[in-house]
């Protein structure tokens, strides 16, 4: 939960923390700023080793293609879809 929304699951640990002062608010921080860096290296880690494993050799050749298709078609939705 820290890794995706790490201010809005921790508040509740803040509020409890207050009677600690700034010395507590401190460590709070820390753990909290800690926490999530070591989240999202694990599972940007994660995600590496699971691309790894797919051939995406033509996705690297044509990529730029593919961008410009993918941002064509999103103008289309917003032109087609806008209230």
């Amino acid at each position: 939960m820290l890794t995706f929304s790490p201010c809005e699951g921790f508040i509740p640990v803040y509020v409890s923390g207050v009677r600690y002062g700034w010395g507590g608010f401190a460590l709070l921080t820390l753990i909290l700023s800690v926490a999530t860096i070591a989240g999202m290296v694990t599972f940007t880690w994660l995600t590496l080793i699971g691309l790894e494993k797919l051939k995406l050799r033509w996705l690297e050749r044509y990529e730029s293609g593919v961008m410009g298709g993918l941002l064509c078609m999103l103008g289309l939705f917003v032109i087609f879809f806008e209230k």
